[in-house]
């Protein structure tokens, strides 16, 4: 009993208030949260991406940007209305009336989750006219398809070869690209010089298929666009990633039907990480995990919405932590495997179960058999699935391939990267506003070789800070129990602090949601952080920056803000004598006549 008691965490009694009136329901349980899904209904239907948006930003010569700009200031409002709930929810509970009005809170929240679900998706606007990006979904369709004749390091190069065979000489002698073997913007004329380089690779039947698929990606967007497609920094998915996106790819020629269906798989994916959280959490760790996708604007729809494959790592990640939860430790294992391979960085999450495998054992004086199955599926799946990449991607040479591009994109500072290693590496005397130099082929060189060059500097700080950031875990486990899932979820939040990621990856911290489940405060910090994230982006005060490579500094400080406080709120420093809220109450049972209980206990 002594050791069972020391893994929970110790609550002091709540005062409640005496027997009464009844103070869950009120006169709003049924209007409020009908009212609230009708009036984002009808403004995303009648005022979002309308020109009525645009003259109430005063964006009309700019229609794309005030469509944004509507969408994005009703997710702050969503943002904001959820801390106010769950901020009255908390103040309540201090008052020792935990229940008061909690049906019409309860539904409140869930219906602010399903609408900021929505908002990530532009309210069902999408891009706004169109549904395929274009620029995403060539990158991860043709990195795929072609892989075995592209690699890493051809994509642009053989997009010039082809569209030059392909009566756009003219156009791809003006076109600068990015050099994927160095990330450094180059000029054509070495590639139309020696267009053999490119084509060795391919038979004749392959490479007609290969111009074919090209022409039709070509054909979505004019002149400009498709060269700023090729000033990005390529194809970065790893040979795990290649099994199923070649596979798939590979059904046909690109054309609409077959993009549409392929892209299709992302919403899945989405939908049914939602429904996973639902299961394995219930309703308000589903409400606040979508305030995270569809208010923090890092992670918003613009970036990777409509592509090919990009949240396949989200849904696995997301798994982990429910299946912890629901006591199926070999699968999560296997899931945090195939998530880690997929993208990498979600195998910083594995550091927070190891933390509570320590403590459990640390109290126990034995393994905690969920850690021991959940390490066993983890090795099962990564043995699997690199044994595959052995068989139909490359093997050993893809890997090594797929190594050499990542350090070089860990060499390669982007304007919306984000992390510690951003905040780090900021100084507010090296922005772009300050570097950029107009009319070169690369005008961000020298703010690419500053950051590059703050960061070594930084390099001590950061592995000072990532050890205070295990500490605390630890500390959070400690204090309130080392279970599993809660490692895995605490670990969610280290990706912010060990990895620095392109912005859209920043829906990781639907992982972090989870621990909601536990704490109030989880869900007013990172409501909070998302409505901060989005006035960082509007930056209404003279004096904020509209730069993105300043914006997403201060994005970042706002999300390991975040992060950091939900660890703490679970340190015996940080918490409270708070109970955690306990399932929902959004269908009451109807008050029974007196005596009713005992009546039925009597039968």
């Amino acid at each position: 009993m002594a050791q069972k008691f020391n893994t929970l965490r110790s609550v002091k009694p709540q005062a409640t208030k005496p027997a009464g009136k009844d103070e869950t329901r009120s006169d709003w349980d049924v209007w409020a949260p009908l009212g609230l899904l009708a009036a984002v209904t009808f403004i995303s239907a009648t005022w979002i991406a309308t020109p009525a948006a645009a003259r109430f930003f005063n964006l009309e010569k700019d229609q794309w940007a005030a469509n944004d700009r509507s969408v994005q200031l009703v997710a702050i409002s969503l943002a904001i209305l959820a801390f106010a709930i769950m901020a009255w929810g908390y103040k309540l509970a201090k008052e020792a009336r935990p229940k008061a009005y909690q049906v019409v809170r309860d539904r409140l929240m869930v219906v602010i989750g399903i609408c900021a679900g929505t908002a990530y998706f532009n309210f069902l606007h999408f891009h706004f006219g169109n549904y395929i990006h274009v620029w995403d979904t060539y990158h991860y369709y043709m990195g795929a398809k072609y892989f075995p004749e592209l690699g890493y390091e051809k994509l642009y190069e053989c997009a010039a070869v082809a569209d030059s065979e392909s009566g756009r000489l003219e156009e791809v002698q003006r076109r600068t690209i990015t050099d994927l073997k160095t990330n450094v913007m180059v000029r054509t004329d070495d590639i139309l010089a020696h267009p053999d380089r490119c084509k060795a690779g391919f038979s004749a039947a392959r490479w007609n298929e290969y111009k074919a698929d090209i022409n039709w990606f070509r054909s979505r967007v004019n002149e400009n666009r498709w060269m700023e497609i090729h000033h990005d920094h390529g194809f970065n998915g790893t040979p795990v990633w290649i099994l199923f996106g070649r596979l798939v790819a590979s059904t046909g020629p690109a054309t609409l039907d077959q993009i549409m269906s392929l892209i299709a798989l992302d919403p899945l994916y989405i939908v049914l990480s939602a429904l996973m959280i639902w299961w394995a959490f219930g309703p308000r760790s589903f409400a606040i995990s979508m305030i995270v996708l569809g208010t923090n604007f890092p992670n918003r729809y613009y970036w990777t919405g409509g592509a090919f494959l990009r949240y396949d790592w989200l849904f696995y990640l997301v798994a982990t932590v429910c299946l912890l939860k629901k006591n199926r430790p070999g699968l999560a294992g296997a899931a945090l495997a195939y998530t880690t391979l997929l993208r990498l960085f979600p195998g910083l999450l594995v550091l927070g179960p190891l933390l509570a495998g320590f403590e459990y054992w640390r109290q126990n004086r034995k393994l905690d058999p969920q850690f021991t199955r959940f390490i066993a599926g983890g090795i099962a799946g990564t043995a699997v699935l690199i044994g595959l990449t052995f068989v139909f991607t490359g093997g050993l040479p893809a890997w090594q391939q797929f190594t050499s591009n990542t350090v070089k994109h860990s060499n390669t500072p982007l304007t919306n990267h984000m992390g510690l290693r951003t905040v780090l590496s900021h100084r507010p005397d090296t922005t772009g506003q300050q570097t950029v130099i107009s009319n070169t082929i690369d005008n961000w060189s020298v703010w690419k070789q500053t950051r590059l060059d703050k960061w070594h500097e930084a390099k001590p700080v950061f592995y000072l800070l990532m050890l205070g950031c295990l500490a605390m875990i630890y500390f959070a486990l400690r204090h309130s129990g080392p279970e599993q899932w809660m490692g895995a979820a605490m670990g969610c939040g280290l990706i912010a602090f060990g990895a620095e990621l392109t912005c859209y990856y920043y829906c990781f911290l639907m992982g972090l949601a989870l621990l909601a489940d536990k704490r109030r405060e989880v869900g007013m910090f990172l409501a909070a952080m998302g409505a901060a994230t989005l006035f960082f982006e509007f930056h209404p005060i003279q004096g904020m920056s509209g730069w993105l490579d300043e914006q997403y500094v201060a994005m970042s400080l706002a999300n390991l803000i975040a992060v950091a406080g939900c660890w703490y709120a679970f340190t015996k420093w940080g918490s409270d004598d708070l109970d955690p809220e306990g399932e929902m109450m959004l269908f009451p049972p109807e008050a029974a006549p007196a005596g009713a209980a005992n009546y039925r206990k009597r039968r």
